[in-house]
């Protein structure tokens, strides 16, 4: 792996064919193929977890869409091969990275998949924190409706900097419970501590179950999290990725 602020030799010499790009000034992004009936091909795991760092990249530096491009882009070399013998598995991918973000998504616990969907960031503010979405990330987890009542539901919405996206996370013998950050007596639960893939995620009194105790558990890159309920081992998942 290259650092960002390292440059590659994904580019080679100077850019004939796409402005003016170079290994200076652009990112690369490698992909693994694998052979499907004879043909090089690319998984959809792979095509996901791509989504997922260009649209981290974009934010992180400003990227717009329009200067995400092929390799063969650049170069005119056959790159990424099934993304330039079919042009529509391009435009799908440009479609994924440029999707409007739903305002408010459904949150549910769901068996895991290793996909951005199940990915949060933690940010820390002053005496509270926010959970970010990766796979949207405009979206936050939220309480539905700004409702801090039993049974509301838990979900991801658009930022907006209210009580219903900040959280205060406390750790009791090993597990962490998430509560809202000016209702202590409430916490983010799995409705009747349910194991069942598809579960929803509420808010409901403290009562000290599993069901309201979590794991965050760190995945490949350092910043993002796994949210894991400590009864169903399942990770807290928005629905559909949130686009």
């Amino acid at each position: 792996m290259v650092k960002d602020s390292d440059a590659a030799w994904h580019v080679v010499g100077a850019s004939l064919y796409y402005d003016d790009a170079r290994n200076t000034n652009s990112i690369g992004i490698e992909m693994c193929y694998y052979m499907n009936n004879g043909r090089l091909d690319i998984s959809d795991k792979v095509i996901s977890r791509t989504v997922e760092l260009t649209c981290e990249l974009m934010m992180r530096y400003g990227i717009p869409a329009e200067r995400v491009v092929r390799h063969c882009d650049v170069t005119r070399k056959v790159c990424p091969e099934p993304m330039v013998s079919d042009g529509t598995r391009w435009k799908f991918f440009i479609d994924r990275i440029t999707a409007p973000v739903t305002r408010g998504v459904k949150v549910w616990q769901y068996q895991i998949n290793l996909t951005a969907a199940q990915r949060w960031r933690i940010e820390p503010h002053d005496g509270y924190v926010c959970l970010r979405s990766t796979a949207s990330p405009d979206l936050m987890l939220d309480v539905s409706g700004a409702s801090f009542v039993q049974r509301t539901d838990i979900w991801a919405y658009t930022e907006n900097w209210t009580d219903a996206q900040k959280f205060v996370i406390e750790l009791h013998d090993g597990y962490s419970v998430i509560r809202p950050l000016n209702t202590p007596g409430l916490a983010v639960d799995i409705d009747a501590a349910s194991v069942e893939s598809s579960a929803r995620v509420q808010l409901y009194a403290d009562n000290g179950t599993y069901a309201q105790r979590f794991v965050f558990v760190p995945t490949d890159n350092p910043d993002m999290y796994n949210i894991v309920n400590a009864k169903s081992l399942y990770p807290i998942d928005l629905l559909g990725g949130g686009r």
